[in-house]
């Protein structure tokens, strides 16, 4: 099923920035399924990882500046924004404030991204120091985070402080993976917990 005007939040698409796309034919094919599907807006959310993908901020933006002027010479009525999927370390807000790193599409939400074994504590403190500082946290996937999943009431707890959640759309669906996420992925979704699905790149 298609539902026109969807808004994919969370989208590695830019070619060679990451583990993404690795060229822009794949982004090309990528963009037409997409559209496909529905999407009409895309946010690129390229990883800023210490030590591994440090995408920086004027390749994000010339990344989407070029994906843009690809749509419109094939008249394709979809948008990129720029945004950044933010590996959480203690100096992001100090550079998201001083401009060195990307909101999601100039606004105030932030997508953060933890280890798989983060303590809980450590994700509270991120979602606290991002509301702080007038951000809106977006937690992605979510599933992924053995602290969560172990206690499903923490991600309302997340809520209550002011953080969205996103989860990885692949697991929803039955048939689609056999990892263990995916009854966690339905937990969150069956307690109506979630705030945005990230739809799989089909290349």
């Amino acid at each position: 099923m298609v539902i026109p005007g969807l808004i994919d939040i969370h989208c590695h698409i830019i070619p060679g920035i990451d583990d993404g796309s690795k060229y822009m034919e794949q982004t090309k094919n990528m963009l037409r399924i997409a559209y496909e599907d529905g999407i009409r807006k895309i946010i690129a959310t390229p990883h800023y990882h210490i030590g591994r993908a440090m995408a920086k901020y004027g390749d994000i933006q010339a990344g989407v500046d070029k994906l843009n002027q690809w749509l419109a010479k094939h008249e394709m009525d979809m948008e990129i924004y720029p945004g950044c999927e933010i590996y959480y370390f203690s100096d992001a807000m100090d550079m998201l404030g001083g401009g060195q790193l990307h909101t999601m599409a100039g606004g105030r939400c932030v997508l953060l991204e933890f280890d798989p074994m983060v303590d809980f504590k450590v994700i509270q403190t991120a979602v606290n120091e991002a509301s702080m500082n007038g951000y809106v946290p977006i937690i992605a996937h979510i599933e992924r985070y053995a602290c969560m999943v172990s206690e499903f009431d923490r991600a309302s707890e997340l809520i209550r402080m002011g953080a969205l959640l996103q989860v990885n759309a692949q697991p929803l669906w039955p048939g689609q993976s056999d990892r263990v996420d995916c009854q966690h992925s339905d937990g969150f979704e069956r307690d109506h917990l979630l705030h945005g699905v990230r739809v799989y790149e089909r290349t």
